[in-house]
């Protein structure tokens, strides 16, 4: 929401949301700041780039990189909540451009569990620099000058965003214990009983039961091209009909160790993948070794000094994440049923809660593609509702998807439906909001009982606008703020 008083756009500073016009904050030249932060990003993957190579020796690094990435992917059964996904991201993405990097000097007598703890803080450093590159680039943020150095900030575009984000646990560290200790019940259960990943669940009761999980890791770990790099590489798997229970039973086919990873020979490696995947050495290979001559595919699998490692952690959340990929149909099936259910019933209470009646799914018997979400009454007041149960979505940081939201937003207003490019007429919520007030009798409702008629849209994450052309848009949370309005009768 702009400024009331000037209109310009807000920016958030230490917490709070302010427009730098009103408080006489200079804004930088975007083009100038976008080279700028460009020069800056190229100069920390450089020295970045320097410190791997004149500090390690590739094959023990690697070791105990893939060692770090396990004992951090254990932490997240115990620790899902504060899940650190910058340093995940920087331990999957440090082995794969370790392995593609050539050239190597050797350093001895180092500590290597100190020398990983270095260089993922300092790759944790190089991440966030070209994520606000990206999202500077994007328009998101925006920057100012301070101690003679440019700092971004988010801008109210990205402010959405943000609240999405810590909506659905990512990058919400120390939030809601009571979410920690429910998800780490169900998997010390999972672990406890059976071997992690040889659990009874179809694709369809996975995706059902770990949903929430399942979407977080999709969308925090595809947020930008940066994550894209390295987990993008998973959906590779579709080409051999490598499933998540395929991938949990082969890796519980070896022993997991309780200080250290698993390994194997080659011969023994291939020959198992064989059993369990179908097949043949060339593929095994290719899509799932990772070694200096095979790095387009996910580095799940290393091959270190003739032996390959196997993280049988780390295997499990790339398992769940694979729920949203192999079988991204079922996935997209629960998404609907959750925004039917979200439509039906969470949006119903939500206003039922603050002493509004609300009646779902209205229709007009005459005209069955007019259907209202439903209709809201408190006192005089009237809301027809439309409701949208969009979930977070992979590159929820990109521009153009924040432009999908709001053209799709102004579509239900104006009467358009978006699919690939291509508009499709529907009936328009003002047209709703039009037949409501004419025909409101057809539900047993007068139009003398009510003083004012108007719409909202109600979406399950926080939109990009506030409103458009009178019709209120909000996040389901921030239903209580906006429309509780039994202070005002009492």
């Amino acid at each position: 929401m702009p400024c009331p008083k000037c209109n310009s756009l807000l920016v958030r500073i230490e917490e709070s949301d302010i427009c730098p016009n009103c408080s006489g904050i200079v804004l930088l030249d975007r083009k100038a700041t976008v080279n700028a932060l460009g020069t800056n990003f190229k100069e920390v993957e450089s020295a970045l780039s320097s410190l791997l190579k004149n500090r390690v020796e590739k094959n023990r690094i690697l070791k105990e990189l893939a060692w770090q990435r396990e004992k951090f992917s254990r932490d997240f059964f115990s620790k899902y909540q504060g899940f650190d996904l910058s340093g995940f991201l920087s331990l999957n993405l440090l082995i794969f451009r370790i392995m593609k990097e050539p050239y190597f000097n050797a350093k001895k007598d180092i500590n290597y569990s100190i020398e990983v703890k270095e260089l993922v803080n300092a790759f944790k450093t190089f991440i966030q620099t070209k994520s606000q590159y990206l999202l500077f680039e994007q328009g998101l943020f925006e920057a100012i000058r301070a101690d003679d150095k440019i700092q971004v900030i988010p801008n109210e575009h990205y402010l959405s965003i943000l609240n999405t984000y810590e909506d659905n646990d990512i990058w919400a560290q120390s939030k809601t214990e009571e979410r920690i200790k429910e998800y780490k019940t169900i998997f010390d259960s999972i672990i406890r009983n059976q071997p992690l990943g040889s659990v009874s669940y179809t694709p369809e009761e996975f995706v059902d039961h770990f949903y929430s999980v399942i979407s977080q890791l999709y969308c925090s770990l595809l947020r930008n091209e940066i994550y894209d790099e390295v987990f993008g590489l998973i959906k590779k798997y579709v080409e051999i009909a490598l499933t998540p229970s395929k991938l949990m039973d082969f890796v519980n086919s070896y022993q997991m160790n309780e200080n250290s990873l698993a390994h194997t020979s080659v011969s023994e490696f291939i020959s198992i993948a064989k059993k369990h995947f179908g097949t043949e050495e060339k593929k095994t290979r290719e899509l799932l070794m990772f070694y200096e001559n095979s790095t387009g595919n996910f580095p799940m699998f290393i091959l270190i000094n003739g032996r390959v490692y196997i993280s049988h952690r780390t295997a499990f959340l790339v398992y769940i994440l694979m729920h949203a990929v192999i079988y991204k149909d079922l996935f997209n099936k629960e998404t609907e049923k959750r925004s039917r259910e979200f439509e039906r019933e969470e949006v119903r209470k939500s206003f039922e809660d603050i002493g509004w009646t609300y009646s779902p799914n209205r229709t007009d018997k005459k005209n069955q593609t007019l259907e209202i979400d439903g209709i809201a009454t408190f006192d005089r007041q009237m809301l027809v509702i439309e409701c949208k149960g969009w979930k977070l979505y992979p590159f929820y940081e990109y521009k153009n998807r924040q432009n999908y939201f709001v053209r799709d937003i102004k579509g239900i207003v104006d009467g358009e439906k978006f699919t690939d490019e291509k508009s499709t007429k529907i009936p328009s919520l003002t047209e709703k909001i039009d037949f409501v007030k004419n025909h409101m009798d057809v539900w047993g409702l007068s139009p003398s009982d009510f003083d004012v008629v108007s719409g909202a849209i109600i979406m399950r994450s926080y939109p990009p606008m506030s409103e458009y052309k009178g019709i209120k848009i909000l996040c389901i949370k921030e239903i209580p703020r906006i429309f509780d309005l039994r202070k005002g009768l009492s």
